[in-house]
């Protein structure tokens, strides 16, 4: 196949309209998460969130590097990542992941 006439990969001009929206709702519910560390409640944080994904999902592999773009939207979420996050904060998927890709984003259109 000629690379020319690939479809364009949407993760090869991060931020686009969906992960800019995973982002923002991903960073809405770590403003309002708390976590108790030995008694005393602290606002969430990468690398708060970075350390209870992997002690709630040992199975997946997600740097705290990785956390850090998930919440800048320079990276794609895996479907095991946004399940976990989800678990850790106590929401459904459904809350993290948009509904409705905008139109005017031609990067990203629903097939």
């Amino acid at each position: 196949m000629n690379p020319d006439s690939r479809p364009a990969d949407p993760s090869d001009r991060l931020p686009n309209a969906l992960t800019r929206e995973f982002a923002n709702r991903l960073n809405e519910l770590i403003a309002i998460s708390r976590v108790d560390e030995g008694g005393e409640i602290k606002k969430m944080n990468t690398e708060k969130l970075h350390k209870l994904l992997l002690d709630s999902s040992p199975e997946i592999s997600i740097s705290e590097r990785n956390v850090h773009r998930l919440r800048a939207g320079k990276a794609v979420p895996r479907l095991d990542v946004i399940v976990a996050l989800a678990r850790v904060l106590n929401t459904s998927p459904h809350n993290l992941v948009p509904e409705v890709v905008p139109v005017d984003d031609q990067q990203t259109r629903r097939r």
